[in-house]
């Protein structure tokens, strides 16, 4: 009889510690997992958004001042982008989601780095013609002018163009020294011939 407890006790002995291996491999496995990165998709068209979504369980604090941080590079090309906490993709305050979104200027294939916290990773997407003639990419300040990444100027256009008339003082001796609404209109239609 007592050979038979003694048996038991150590069976007991086995499973507990064979629950406790599978607790500490658990908890390795978790850990290790926390961030994870993935693109949203691995080609995209030039002068589109590629973005790069994470998922991180092991924050705390403040979520929204919390940055990943994705360095962009083909051949001597680098960009650092900072992502930002995006919740559960449905407009909510709590999730654990970050993306970051970057706009290739060039066709081919880019690599990324990404470092959030302790954790960092790596990918690459390919990047194929555009299929848009309508999108032109960055605009930038080329001399005096604005200009888009393939050469086009830019003119702005929208709900938001500012009428002169609400620009100038009231006063009639300095509303002359502003541009008039038909000098405007003069200036964008030689800026649409250049094109």
């Amino acid at each position: 009889m007592g050979i038979q407890m003694k048996y038991k006790a150590c069976y007991f002995c086995k499973l507990s510690h064979y629950f406790f291996s599978i607790t500490l491999f658990f908890i390795y496995c978790v850990s290790n997992a926390a961030t994870t990165a993935s693109p949203v998709s691995s080609n995209v068209e030039l002068y589109n958004t590629f973005t790069l979504k994470l998922l991180k369980d092991d924050i705390t604090s403040n979520k929204f001042l919390e940055f990943p941080k994705v360095t962009f590079t083909k051949g001597t090309k680098t960009f650092i982008v900072e992502g930002f906490f995006d919740g559960d993709e449905n407009g909510a305050t709590s999730g654990n989601i970050w993306k970051t979104r970057f706009m290739p200027d060039e066709v081919g294939t880019w690599n990324y780095t990404w470092n959030f916290g302790t954790a960092s990773g790596n990918g690459s997407f390919s990047v194929t013609a555009r299929s848009n003639t309508k999108n032109h990419g960055h605009v930038s300040r080329i001399g005096r002018y604005l200009k888009t990444s393939d050469g086009k100027n830019f003119i702005y256009y929208g709900s938001n163009w500012p009428q002169t008339k609400q620009l100038r003082p009231t006063k009639n001796a300095y509303s002359k020294l502003f541009i008039s609404d038909s000098d405007w209109v003069n200036y964008i239609n030689r800026l649409a011939e250049t094109q």
